[in-house]
């Protein structure tokens, strides 16, 4: 009877354990922790301790102090990896670590200067990057561009006669 207790104990404080944990993550006094979830500071600690010891006392404080760093600057852990993604996706397409903020802001500039919606830009950015790596680099995209006004005229010039020996050829036969 004892041990069916104390395992309905510990599945009745697991709700309470992480909470404590993740308000001990964002850097809360123990002491606020205890009073907003009705246990004791020891009980706190208890419980920090217990998670920082399975954890790791090292992980589970560096943890910690970047939560606190995160709150400090008003960010999100989830708004730190999209920073993340978008900083390794801008070094890979050779954006300079310390050009990433004005390589941005200028893309976005010249495409609100054009009309385009900022919503579109990724998928345009997109299509250019896959049209210049299967096709052309873009670096020799506007010859590309020409060459094919060239050759659209040509094939107009080229349908436009066949079209008229067509027409002459329709009149041969009649008469």
């Amino acid at each position: 009877m004892h041990i069916a207790i104390e395992i309905m104990s510990a599945k009745l404080l697991d709700p309470i354990r992480s909470l404590v944990i993740q308000q001990w993550l964002q850097g809360r006094p123990r002491n606020d922790i205890a009073s907003e979830n009705g246990i004791s500071s020891g009980a706190v600690t208890n419980i920090v301790n217990e998670w920082r010891h399975n954890l790791g006392f090292a992980l589970a404080d560096e943890l910690r102090q970047l939560a606190i760093a995160f709150r400090k600057v008003g960010i999100t852990a989830f708004q730190c990896a999209l920073g993340f993604r978008i900083g390794t996706v801008m070094l890979k397409i050779g954006v300079k670590e310390d050009g990433v903020e004005s390589f941005i802001t200028d893309v976005y500039n010249r495409c609100k200067d054009i009309g385009l919606p900022a919503e579109n830009i990724s998928f345009l950015l997109q299509d250019l990057i896959e049209f210049s790596t299967d096709v052309i680099p873009v670096s020799k995209m506007l010859d590309y561009i020409k060459e094919r006004i060239d050759e659209k005229s040509k094939l107009e010039e080229e349908i436009r006669k066949l079209k008229a020996q067509v027409e002459l050829l329709q009149k041969e036969k009649r008469v």
